[in-house]
This record gives C-alpha cells, sequence and structure tokens, in this order.
C-alpha cells in the first residue's frame, strides 16, 4: 500500500465492523490508527468464537495500535481528550447519544480539537424512529426486507425509461 495518510492520527472508537473497517483502510493507506477498548474484554470481535484474537477481529483491526480506555472514568475521558487534541479524525460507531452519555459529546469534541473531523456511523442515522438501535448488516438486511415499499401513483405505475436516445 502506498502511504498517501503518512502523518495523519485517526483515533478510533469501534467495536465490530463499520468503524474498524474504516480505521483499516486509513491505516492501509498510512494513517497512525490507535484504537481504544473497553479494559473489560475490548471488542467484542476480539474474542468472538473463543480465544483473544479472533480471525475476524484481525481481519478488521490489522495496521493500528490498541489503547484500553473506561471512557466512562473521567481520568481516562482526560487522556483520551489529550489523544484527541493530537488526532485528525475521530471515527465512532456508537449508537445516538453515547457520546454524549460519555461527556464527549460534539461540543465537548469542538472545544477539545477544533480541527479535528467526526465521523459517527449510525445504522440508521441520527434521527428518525430507529435511530438509538443498535445495527448489524443481519438487522439491516431484516429492515430492507421488512420495509414496505412507497405507494406507487397508476401514472407512473406503467412508465419505462427511454433508451433510444
Amino acid at each position: 500500500m502506498t502511504d498517501v495518510l503518512k502523518g495523519v492520527r485517526v483515533i478510533e472508537l469501534g467495536t465490530m465492523i463499520t468503524a474498524p473497517l474504516a480505521g483499516m483502510m486509513l491505516a492501509d493507506l498510512g494513517a497512525d490508527v490507535i484504537k481504544i477498548e473497553h479494559p473489560q474484554g475490548g471488542d467484542p470481535f476480539r474474542s468472538f468464537r473463543g480465544g483473544q484474537y479472533s480471525p475476524h477481529f484481525v481481519a478488521y483491526n490489522r495496521g493500528k495500535r490498541s489503547m484500553q480506555l473506561d471512557l466512562r472514568n473521567a481520568a481516562a475521558r482526560e487522556i483520551f481528550q489529550k489523544l484527541l487534541g493530537r488526532a485528525d479524525i475521530l471515527i465512532e460507531n456508537y449508537r445516538v447519544g453515547v457520546m454524549e452519555r460519555l461527556g464527549l459529546g460534539t461540543d465537548v469534541l469542538a472545544a477539545t480539537n477544533p480541527r479535528l473531523i467526526h465521523c459517527s456511523i449510525t445504522g440508521f442515522g441520527a434521527s428518525g424512529p430507529y435511530c438509538s438501535r443498535p445495527a448489524y448488516d443481519s438487522v439491516g438486511a431484516r429492515a430492507q426486507r421488512d420495509r414496505k415499499p412507497p405507494p406507487r401513483s397508476r401514472a407512473s405505475a406503467n412508465l419505462r425509461p427511454d433508451h433510444t436516445r
């Protein structure tokens, strides 16, 4: 891989696939990615199907450094904020409201590092009826399957694109 992102520091607060995959891609391009994990067990994918380094965890977390911090603890949040002060990007895939409950809402992040790029990955967006639900691929597939198509008007039901132009 090339080092087009050499010198870019990324802090990742991610579990399972979405944020770790995004962090892995940035690491593959040369970014310095620091994955923050909870001291009790870390990323659930770490011990998926037994062991400390499951194949899934290794696949999505290659090229990263790792650090354990319990962000519910004030001293750990202070360490985290020091890391953020020297970071370029924060990637997290927590459910909506978790960062605020940890005392790390948008206002705190902006005050800590005004140039920080904050990438928040959610399954159902930041608002709406499902915004607080956790999401994994199987949840999204089920939601898509159960989704009712929007009603079609009679006039548009028989329209076909004209591919002759």
